[in-house]
């Protein structure tokens, strides 16, 4: 956090509808027709008084968590380990500051006529619900990453181009390619989902759900399996791809387990300095085969030192149990900064009981 913070230019607004607004967004959150991320469907929330690298809670769920080079062209588990992870968990934050031009015109707005506090406010703390937002993204993006890898990578914050590799344990032997790559004509992807049931099944590992990226998903409808399962389920002459409510019925029937297709795998995600990146956290062409249609890990959350101890001229609330969100302004630059912070960690639990499918690679 910069060290040039003094109060927010808006005392009264932010006094007065700051609270109201992150109890607002907790209750629309937590409504279940709102919990639309994968990480809020498969996920425990769980509290934990400390959350470093060699806490109880995690390393009971991680084979290794080890130091490696954060941007390579490498795949994430196959760089090499540089040392053994130790200290605290990278805290996740996210910041959106009004700007010099932002301040001139809500200053502006201020002094107009029959403007009130209200809608003052609404300008001030637009950014609240971006900030919230940007952690739960981050969460899920974490959580993809571990689904479809069985890994998480995560940036170390005191040393730069260096991050932390989470291995979460998935066995070799559960890790399986493909007889054809399911980009091209002869893939045979009902026939490769059936290889690993019956593998789960001869090792008395039950599977209750397969999750995978809309990408993977539509290229299993294109094919010729695809195409010859969906029109076996509903009685017609093979055709065309079916709809993807088609194909998601036609596989229960045929497998008995949920299918789960990711919505969206495309995040903007805020870096050490500042800039904004996109990635992409479910590893391309991954399927992941589950013991359960509900809850495969936990998120473990620990306090913030802030929470207890704030820091003087900061206002801050909670929007949920993990997420701490702070307003304050700066003078170099000169602006009002709204921070969302989150000390988290999602792990995997029953990884030898994962199975994980590549359909880009065949072997």
């Amino acid at each position: 956090m910069a060290q040039n913070i003094n109060p927010t230019l808006f005392p009264e607004e932010v006094g007065k509808y700051f609270l109201p607004m992150l109890e607002a967004l907790k209750t629309e959150n937590e409504k279940e027709e709102n919990k639309t991320r994968i990480f809020q469907r498969l996920l425990e929330r769980k509290p934990t008084g400390t959350l470093d690298w060699t806490s109880s809670d995690i390393t009971g769920k991680i084979g290794m968590a080890d130091v490696v080079a954060m941007n390579s062209t490498i795949p994430l588990k196959q760089r090499r380990s540089i040392a053994l992870a130790k200290g605290d968990i990278p805290k996740i934050a996210a910041s959106v500051r009004l700007e010099e031009s932002d301040l001139k015109r809500i200053f502006g707005l201020a002094s107009t006529p029959g403007v009130g506090g209200e809608q003052l406010a609404k300008e001030v703390l637009k950014n609240v619900p971006e900030v919230v937002r940007a952690i739960l993204d981050r969460i899920e993006a974490m959580t993809l990453q571990m689904l479809s890898e069985g890994q998480i990578l995560v940036a170390d914050d005191k040393t730069q181009g260096l991050g932390v590799r989470a291995d979460f344990g998935i066995p070799e032997g559960n890790r399986a390619k493909v007889t054809n790559k399911w980009s091209t004509a002869k893939a045979t992807p009902v026939t490769d989902i059936r290889t690993i049931l019956t593998k789960a099944e001869d090792e008395s590992n039950e599977i209750q759900a397969i999750i995978l990226d809309r990408a993977t998903f539509n290229k299993l409808r294109a094919s010729q399996e695809g195409k010859e399962l969906v029109a076996g389920f509903r009685g017609t002459p093979v055709g065309g791809a079916g709809s993807p409510s088609q194909m998601i019925d036609a596989l229960k029937d045929e497998f008995g387990v949920e299918f789960i297709v990711i919505a969206r795998n495309a995040f903007t995600q805020e870096q050490a300095d500042g800039t904004r990146i996109a990635v992409k956290p479910w590893k391309k062409g991954a399927v992941t085969f589950l013991p359960s249609t509900t809850k495969v890990g936990d998120l473990y959350h620990s306090p913030l030192v802030e929470e207890s101890r704030p820091v003087a001229g900061v206002t801050q609330g909670k929007a949920n149990e993990y997420t701490l969100v702070q307003q304050y302004s700066e003078t170099d630059p000169y602006s009002e900064k709204t921070m969302a912070t989150a000390f988290v960690f999602p792990v995997l639990n029953n990884a030898t009981k994962v199975y994980l499918l590549d359909t880009e690679v065949v072997g």
